[in-house]
């Protein structure tokens, strides 16, 4: 179970997530992290997603990191604040040499910790793409499905379910306590 100061790492994306205030300290009301991301990292995935009843609010500290919300490109710096409601479609990058630092929140937290748990762990395994995605198509499934995503098109909210529910039955999981500890 995640713990305020816990600390993860994707060495795929160039993320570094320190957990300030977790679902368990805020019951369930929200996830609040600090992320760095290194010059030239990205959100994991680097696609454009979606939440169906998330919120994030990204309130940049140091460095500058560009924002596309609904196709439309922002670079935002020091002071500044992107809040995207559910459903936008969202990506961020550090388009830049040095590293960037915000503060996220997450709202309603959700399973949020363990989405990211799993998918860093996935990383530093050798799991995924050079995207930060996991390559394999039945793990991927079951992580989509699991995350409080919104599907691209009709094919994939049709494939998702599907896929995941293949997933399980092959054993992947949102959660191992490799990557998240014991609950």
């Amino acid at each position: 179970m995640t713990k305020a100061g816990d600390v993860i790492e994707n060495p795929v994306s160039g993320e570094r997530v320190t957990f300030l205030a977790t679902a368990a300290d805020t019951g369930g009301r929200l996830v609040r992290a600090e992320v760095v991301i290194r010059g030239h990292g990205f959100v994991t995935g680097r696609i454009e997603h979606a939440h169906a009843r998330q919120s994030e609010r990204f309130e940049l500290r140091e460095g500058h990191v560009t924002f596309r919300v609904d196709g439309v490109e922002r670079r935002v710096g020091p002071g500044e604040i992107v809040n995207v409601p559910p459903p936008h479609r969202h990506m961020f990058w550090n388009a830049e040499d040095e590293p960037a630092t915000m503060i996220l929140e997450v709202e309603p937290a959700l399973n949020f910790e363990t989405i990211l748990e799993t998918a860093f762990g996935l990383a530093r395994d050798g799991k995924t793409n050079k995207d930060g995605v996991p390559s394999d198509p039945l793990q991927l499934a079951v992580l989509a499905a699991s995350a409080d995503g919104v599907y691209g098109n009709a094919l994939q909210r049709a494939i998702v379910p599907a896929l995941a529910f293949v997933g399980r039955l092959a054993g992947r999981r949102e959660r191992y306590v490799r990557y998240s500890g014991p609950e």
